[in-house]
């Protein structure tokens, strides 16, 4: 059931708060966010939900194209062993924030009750070398919008609670986030997994195209997929699959700032192995 605004109280709102975070603190209980697609609260973005990228009961609930972005981007470039979105901040700890910081705290509309407030992702990751777990939270806003003094209001809240639980904290806008880097990942996350009968294949795979690529690097892509399929004995398709997959999980990398064409040659695209 959707959770409706329009008539809220302190204690509906308190029941929600449970809820969320007894899904977050129980690892037998599917995560819960706070705000979800179909509630009817107020979003100036896309909404839309996405296949987690890797509990398959889980579907992520972004409230804009840019919070898509930010999630593929934070899965990309971080060691991220998980992310929870639409993160909920305990309704006493704002408040009292908000007080020490002499702002006001957000309201519902057309109401008097204290709007519960929430960070767009919290995640946590551990260190390649040392395997130290860190965690972080990431507010994601409009370019526009955090030139606002409210705004900045808003995220002070955010970022000094943050502090308070040993999080760092980010504010990602749409500057950072809109453009062929995003629209790359997009393409990529559909190719994050494979199946299990096609991930032996794939070493083979991918040791036959690193092959290919050290020989070829001024021939098309899709010439190199094509020599590398033929080789390994699988058909186009699946080679292409391959070939996004291993740009996924960074067995190999590419330029940030080009659009990923398989027409282009290997040096257009900037294809680098990291094996």
């Amino acid at each position: 059931m959707s959770k409706r605004f329009n008539d809220v109280t302190l204690e509906r709102q308190d029941k929600w708060y449970k809820e969320h975070r007894k899904s977050f603190d129980d690892v037998n209980l599917t995560y819960i966010p706070y705000f979800r697609v179909m509630d009817l609260v107020r979003s100036s973005g896309m909404r839309s939900k996405i296949p987690h990228f890797s509990d398959c009961r889980r579907l992520v609930h972004v409230m804009s194209h840019n919070e898509r972005c930010a999630y593929l981007q934070l899965l990309h470039n971080i060691n991220i062993l998980d992310i929870y979105e639409q993160f909920a901040i305990p309704l006493d700890a704002s408040l009292e924030i908000a007080n020490e910081l002499g702002v006001k705290h957000p309201l519902h509309m057309h109401s008097s009750i204290p709007n519960i407030q929430t960070f767009d992702f919290v995640y946590y990751s551990a260190d390649p070398v040392t395997g130290e777990v860190s965690w972080g939270a990431v507010a994601v806003k409009p370019t526009a919008e955090v030139e606002k003094t409210r705004t900045l209001e808003k995220l002070a809240i955010q970022e000094a609670y943050a502090t308070l639980t040993n999080m760092s904290f980010h504010v990602l806008t749409s500057d950072n986030l809109k453009g062929v880097y995003s629209d790359n990942l997009i393409c990529l996350y559909n190719h994050r997994s494979l199946k299990l009968q096609t991930e032996s294949i794939f070493r083979i795979w991918l040791i036959n195209f690193l092959g290919e690529l050290s020989d070829g690097q001024y021939t098309s892509v899709c010439k190199l997929l094509e020599q590398t399929s033929s080789s390994t004995g699988v058909n186009y398709d699946l080679g292409v699959h391959f070939f996004y997959h291993a740009l996924w999980q960074k067995y190999l990398t590419m330029y940030t700032n080009q659009r990923l064409m398989l027409e282009l040659t290997a040096t257009q695209l900037g294809l680098v192995s990291c094996e």
